[in-house]
């Protein structure tokens, strides 16, 4: 009964914290702000530079983007046209489902090991990964900057969307020795490297991460 409990309170913890960052993110998106970024200009562009044929994995004008947003925007404008709420469609969606990534990862690290699941945990290590998941999403979702981030058709928007998922899938592979996460793990992974610049730190945060397994006291 508890855990059919947790399953109902995770759901709806997850439709509130998704509703506050879809309203903040989405309402009048075409309108506010009333003006591009010159880096959505840019983007919007090389999308209608690829809906006219010209495909390739990184963008070298305007010192260079990532293609991933890019093909996004393509994407969008190809079903919406050319308007304010194609360009900045994909990144706000992104800044959205961000934050119900950032609750997922944090309920599968912060859960307890499957040895203690039936019932030795503590009540409170229960309910601790809905606790954590739930207050670093909700302030994700309702961060004014991340708010404002979101609005725009910037490519940055899609790290804190990807980033969560390839460590969620590759905790829980590892856990679980699930191939199918860790190859879902490795294939997000790869996508990073089309997002943005800072991307390019995460095999170093990788190293950092299986490097602090051998400290002393680390299971």
């Amino acid at each position: 009964m508890a855990k059919f409990n947790r399953r109902w309170v995770a759901l709806l913890i997850a439709l509130a914290i998704l509703g506050v960052a879809a309203y903040l993110r989405l309402w009048q998106l075409g309108s506010v702000p009333a003006f591009f970024h010159f880096d959505e200009g840019n983007n919007g562009a090389d999308a209608l530079s690829v809906l006219a044929g010209n495909h390739r994995l990184f963008f070298e004008a305007n010192r260079g983007r990532e293609g991933l947003i890019i093909y996004a925007v393509a994407a969008a404008t190809a079903l919406l046209g050319r308007s304010m709420p194609a360009a900045r469609l994909t990144g706000a969606l992104c800044s959205t489902f961000a934050v119900l990534a950032v609750f997922w990862l944090g309920t599968v690290i912060f859960s307890e090991p499957r040895k203690r699941a039936e019932g030795e945990a503590p009540n409170f290590a229960r309910w601790r990964p809905l606790m954590v998941g739930g207050v670093g999403a909700g302030v994700m979702a309702a961060s004014l900057g991340l708010a404002i981030l979101g609005r725009t058709g910037l490519r940055a928007n899609f790290l804190p969307l990807l980033l969560p998922l390839v460590i969620g899938l590759l905790w829980t592979g590892v856990q679980r020795r699930s191939t199918g996460r860790l190859v879902g793990a490795g294939a997000v992974t790869g996508l990073l490297a089309y997002t943005y610049i800072s991307a390019r730190f995460f095999p170093v945060l990788l190293l950092l991460w299986g490097a602090s397994f051998l400290l002393p006291g680390v299971e």
